[in-house]
C-alpha cells in the first residue's frame, strides 16, 4: 500500500507507507489539497449493517473548524457516487469507511464543484490502493461556463475568480471503461446546447485524468 500525491497537471510522486489504512493518497488539484484514506472492510455492529452487503461510510473533515452543511452535502454526494461502484456484496456484515481530510482549499461557497472533483479523484485513488473490489473505475472534473460580450467559454478546473464570474458551474464524474456518466451536478443558467458541450468536454477531460492516474499507479507498482 502506498500514499500518492497527485497534482494535475504537474507532477506525481510517491510519499510513504501509511500502515494504519488499507488505502490512501494525497491529491492536489489547483488550490485544493486532499488527504483521503480508506479503512476496512471492518466488522460492523449489527444495528449498523446493511443485510448481505457492506455498509459505506463517508466522512469529510474541513481544513478549519467543524463540518458544515456544505461538508455534509458533499459527503452525501460522494456516498451516492461510490456506493454503486463498490461491489458491496463481496463484503457482507462489514464497514468500508472513506475519510477525507481537506488540507487546503479556497474559502468560498462557489468552490464546491472544484473541491468535489478533487475529492472524488482522491477517493478513487484511495479505493484502488486499498484493493476494495469495484464495478468500474472513475474520474471527475469541474467545469464553468463564462459568457462575455456574446462569447461563451468552457473552463475546466476553474479558478475562484472564474467560478465567481461564471454563468454556471458543473461537476461531472464518468465511470470507465464504459464511459457512463455517474454524477452531474450543475448550478446556474445554461442552454441545452451548452449542456451537450459540457458533457462532451467533461468526458474528454475525465478520460485524460483517468489515464494519468492509471499510468502513474502502474509506474509506482513497477518501482516497488
Amino acid at each position: 500500500m502506498f500514499c500518492y500525491i497527485f497534482s494535475f497537471i504537474q507532477s506525481i510522486s510517491l510519499l510513504r507507507h501509511l500502515d494504519l489504512f488499507e488505502g490512501s493518497c494525497v491529491y492536489e488539484e489547483g488550490p485544493n489539497k486532499i488527504l483521503c484514506a480508506v479503512i476496512g472492510p471492518l466488522e460492523t455492529k449489527t444495528r449498523d449493517e446493511t443485510v448481505g452487503e457492506a455498509t459505506i461510510d463517508v466522512v469529510i473533515r474541513p481544513d478549519i473548524g467543524v463540518p458544515s452543511i456544505k461538508d455534509i452535502q458533499m459527503e452525501q454526494i460522494i456516498w451516492r457516487t461510490i456506493s454503486p461502484i463498490i461491489i458491496r456484496t463481496m463484503y457482507p456484515h462489514s464497514l468500508i469507511q472513506v475519510v477525507i481530510q481537506i488540507v487546503s482549499c479556497e474559502k468560498s461557497e462557489n468552490v464546491i464543484v472544484s473541491l468535489l472533483s478533487a475529492i472524488l479523484n482522491a477517493t478513487f485513488i484511495s479505493l484502488l490502493d486499498s484493493g476494495v473490489a469495484m464495478m468500474n473505475t472513475f474520474s471527475a472534473v469541474s467545469l464553468a461556463i463564462l459568457s462575455k460580450e456574446g462569447e461563451t467559454s468552457f473552463i475546466l478546473n476553474p479558478s475562484l475568480k472564474i467560478l465567481n464570474d461564471a454563468t454556471s458551474t458543473h461537476i461531472l464524474c464518468y465511470a470507465f471503461p464504459d464511459e457512463k456518466l455517474i454524477l452531474c451536478d450543475s448550478i446556474g443558467f445554461f442552454t441545452e446546447n451548452q449542456f451537450i458541450e459540457i458533457l462532451s468536454k467533461a468526458l474528454i477531460a475525465c478520460k485524460d485524468i483517468h489515464e494519468k492516474i492509471k499510468a502513474e499507479i502502474m509506474k509506482k507498482i513497477k518501482e516497488k
